[in-house]
């Protein structure tokens, strides 16, 4: 049953990600929005997002003192997708601000449920599960997109956009039934007052680990995010048909993405994380170079979408071995906070990437700007192994 609730809580997080960010730009576009218009909305709608380490501690501290995480859960819920029933409306009456209104509001109550979600993980599922319950959280997420990333335009083409807006509130509430039916029980943690909690976590600031894992968490992403970024457009200009566009990123890619976090999360578990984290990084900047290659060589792009498809194998099994390893060693006590510092640090190595990678095409083919990017990500593997030396270290003391 908990693989089921971790399932369906990330498919109501991913299912709104989908329709915001993949659908409503093309549903925008055809209503006479301006591509400078939809670029601001977009990248307004994100501002939630890139505060959670704001709103972290205070979920933290509700949750030790006055409101467990699953209470607090039903409620972002409930509001996330009422936020969603003024959307239809807001698209209708072609009022950018009204659109931002809704989106940002939806964003801040979306951004607090995956607090809470990520916060529950740590402090309930064994460290044994971890891993593997990642990789479902994960192919949760990746589900919810693909259905109304992908599909949402031809579901609102289909039935209307009323319709459409309805299937995503349904699909945000319906993980609220599974998770409220289900015997769930959260570990209650000892009460705090605000004071104690600062002065904790200045005391783990202070700590050798926190650091090494905050390299680990930034540089990670290097291994994968360049060509990713660019990998779209690429298939474009190559002249692929929307179709096959379309079934390349809301079923091939998504499949292939979810099955390596499947398997990363749960050879976490089985075998040691950082060798299993370690392999993925490797096989992840060995596959973006097969990319970069391909992309070199002019292939057609059936071949082309083939590599692909093993890259983005390799970046799932890297997601979800690295979100299980950080898992693993974060503090329950400050759960909320610290793994909303290192989802930050996540969101940092995307635009870093990809402004790097775009400024680097202009001067290299892109055989050599993945293995320049891919480089980079090396001292993910340092820090990583500078991290378990100092917890053997600390164990042997101990």
């Amino acid at each position: 049953m908990q693989k089921l609730i971790y399932f369906s809580l990330y498919f109501s997080e991913g299912a709104p990600i989908g329709f915001i960010w993949w659908a409503m730009p093309s549903i925008l576009s055809g209503k006479g929005f301006s591509t400078t218009e939809i670029a601001t909305i977009s990248a307004l709608a994100s501002i939630p997002w890139s505060l959670k380490f704001i709103f972290a501690p205070i979920i933290d501290i509700l949750s030790m003192n006055y409101m467990k995480l699953k209470n607090q859960l039903v409620i972002y819920q409930i509001a996330m997708g009422l936020s969603l029933l003024f959307l239809e409306q807001a698209i209708e009456s072609q009022q950018t601000s009204q659109i931002l209104f809704v989106v940002i509001t939806h964003g801040f109550f979306a951004a607090l449920q995956d607090i809470s979600i990520d916060a529950m993980a740590i402090r309930t599922i064994p460290k044994d599960q971890v891993g593997k319950i990642n990789g479902i959280m994960q192919t949760g997420m990746l589900v919810g997109r693909s259905i109304f990333g992908g599909g949402g335009v031809y579901i609102a083409y289909l039935f209307g956009l009323d319709i459409m807006v309805y299937f995503l509130i349904g699909s945000i509430w319906i993980s609220l039934i599974i998770f409220k039916t289900s015997n769930f029980s959260e570990t209650q943690l000892v009460k705090i007052s605000i004071e104690q909690y600062l002065s904790d976590f200045i005391s783990l600031l202070k700590k050798k680990s926190i650091w090494l894992l905050l390299g680990v968490t930034f540089f990670a992403g290097f291994s994968y995010n360049g060509i990713s970024t660019i990998a779209g457009v690429v298939l474009t200009k190559k002249g692929a048909s929307p179709e096959l566009y379309g079934i390349t990123y809301s079923l091939i890619l998504p499949v292939f993405m979810s099955a390596g976090a499947l398997l990363g999360g749960y050879l976490c578990d089985r075998l040691h994380p950082v060798r299993t984290f370690s392999v993925s990084v490797i096989l992840s900047i060995a596959s973006s170079l097969i990319v970069g290659l391909s992309i070199d060589a002019l292939i057609n792009n059936y071949i082309l979408i083939g590599t692909y498809a093993i890259f983005y194998f390799f970046i799932g099994s890297t997601t979800a071995s690295l979100y299980g390893f950080l898992m693993k060693n974060s503090s329950k006590e400050f759960a909320a906070l610290e793994f909303s510092i290192f989802m930050a640090l996540v969101n940092l190595c995307d635009s870093s990437s990809s402004y790097m990678t775009g400024q680097l095409l202009l001067k290299f083919n892109y055989l050599a700007t993945s293995a320049i990017i891919g480089s980079i990500c090396i001292f993910s593997l340092i820090f990583i192994t500078k991290f378990e030396k100092h917890r053997l270290t600390l164990n042997l003391r101990t």
